[in-house]
């Protein structure tokens, strides 16, 4: 009798620690970790699971083999520990690599609740991404994708966007060096390999990352990274000087007598630029009817070195908008008839890789920039200024005027320095920028704000759209 007893209170704390742990890891479930490179990785929410997402600029032709290891707090507990494959079908992954554009790559986790900690990306034996590994003990799943085209060449000019990038030296043990004239594929055979090795217990070993190599000064595909830049301190804000805020975008509408301003945007990819989805809905504006200006600084100038326009094919509002909650879900993402390229007044900005909880932010600088309403009255400026804007908790901002309980939500932003100086009407669409290490990062899109005798109130806050809290709608529609 005491035996069974036994038997039966050590089954039953068996259980009750089981259940102890699922309910750990499910806890865990949504903590997303920092991301050492968003430039090159992303997290994926795919409704019912996280994914990862690599995307490589400047992938070398021929045999190319992509390294990565994820550090992950709990371990395996069945035979698969991950899978690192093509996040696009050959076809298309063979047209990136000929025409010189990124080449994207999908990894799965192995435990559903559990996102690991990114701690390494390796191409062709070079580390262009390193962090520390979560302290043991944990568990490191070391993953491998290679990945081969069987070329034909043909020759190109020497100042062709199929130049390799510094970013990913060739490695002489399984590339052959170019000479002098650049080469691309022709025939459509593409092989692609995926190992997977067992992942790694950790117990003492502590990583040392390598150091990412030197990226070259006038390497313009890194996301949020600026041409010129000055001190960062529009209504009542400072003009920027170009190259500054690289991924501004003017948008316009075709009209009779010629093309008008309508609002502002950001590149965040050489073929999407983000916008806010009331400046189309509003006045019922389709894609055909939309034109993009990128790399432009004075608006009067349509001769403007550098500066490229873009009709639009496809125009996106996002299925949540509507205009009695309009900021909740205020986003439109424009596809432009063909992509750009980038240079040094033309670069994208990064999208938000850190945690979406707003609580995180409220005390902190973003800014805004855009060509919109100045305090002279001009209803579109020549040049665009930028300003600051304080975060501030949606309790304060709805303490600050009864209005704003019909456009706060929990998928907005509340913002603004209450001094006369913001965004104004001719802003909406643009970016509410916060600068991470160096980096820039798309957070937010100006949304609403009050308005007295007409004219915008700056002593109030102005609301934006959390970009963030859509991440995975914004990620899986934009064009790479």
């Amino acid at each position: 009798m005491l035996t069974d007893l036994l038997r039966i209170t050590f089954s039953t704390f068996l259980l009750f620690f089981c259940a102890l742990w699922r309910q750990s890891i499910i806890t865990h479930a949504q903590e997303i970790p920092a991301i050492p490179c968003p430039n090159y990785f992303q997290y994926l929410n795919t409704g019912n699971q996280y994914i990862g997402r690599i995307t490589l600029p400047n992938i070398p032709l021929g045999k190319s083999r992509l390294d990565v290891r994820f550090s992950q707090r709990y371990p395996v507990q069945s035979n698969y520990f991950g899978r690192l494959s093509l996040y696009e079908d050959q076809q298309t992954t063979f047209n990136n690599l000929a025409n010189g554009l990124p080449v994207s790559y999908r990894v799965d986790f192995p435990l559903v609740n559990v996102v690991p900690k990114l701690t390494r990306i390796d191409v062709n034996g070079v580390t262009v991404c390193a962090a520390d590994e979560y302290p043991p003990p944990s568990t490191a799943l070391d993953l491998q994708h290679t990945l081969q085209t069987s070329t034909v060449t043909a020759t190109l000019p020497l100042n062709s966007n199929f130049e390799r990038s510094p970013l990913f030296p060739t490695n002489t043990n399984t590339i052959t060096s170019q000479p002098t004239v650049q080469r691309f594929p022709q025939q459509t055979q593409l092989i692609s390999e995926v190992r997977n090795p067992r992942p790694v217990a950790v117990s003492t070993r502590i990583t040392q990352p390598r150091l990412e190599p030197a990226t070259p000064a006038r390497d313009y595909t890194r996301c949020g990274v600026e041409g010129n830049t000055v001190t960062p301190f529009i209504h009542g804000g400072i003009q920027i000087s170009r190259g500054q805020f690289p991924w501004l975008a003017a948008v316009y509408r075709k009209q009779s007598s010629g093309l008008r301003f309508l609002c502002g945007g950001s590149l965040v990819s050489s073929n999407t630029v983000i916008t806010a989805a009331h400046c189309f809905k509003l006045k019922s504006i389709g894609a055909s009817q939309i034109v993009v200006y990128l790399g432009r600084h004075n608006l009067e100038n349509y001769g403007e070195v550098g500066a490229v326009s873009r009709d639009i094919r496809n125009l996106l509002i996002h299925p949540d908008y509507n205009s009695k909650s309009l900021p909740d879900a205020d986003i439109a993402i424009l596809h432009m008839q063909s992509a750009v390229s980038f240079s040094e007044f033309i670069r994208p900005i990064c999208l938000w890789s850190e945690s979406a909880d707003n609580a995180l932010i409220v005390g902190q600088t973003a800014f805004v920039a855009g060509w919109g309403a100045d305090e002279n009255g001009r209803e579109v400026t020549a040049l665009p200024k930028m300003v600051d804007a304080s975060i501030v908790s949606d309790n304060e901002c709805l303490r600050s005027s009864e209005v704003y309980s019909k456009l706060t939500t929990p998928r907005t932003i509340c913002a603004g320095n209450r001094d006369g100086t913001g965004p104004c009407m001719g802003d909406s669409g643009g970016g509410l920028m916060m600068s991470r290490n160096g980096v820039w990062m798309l957070r937010g899109v100006v949304s609403a704000g009050l308005t007295s005798q007409g004219q915008c109130d700056l002593s109030q806050y102005i609301i934006y759209c959390d970009l963030a809290k859509h991440y995975s709608w914004v990620r899986s529609n934009v064009l790479v």
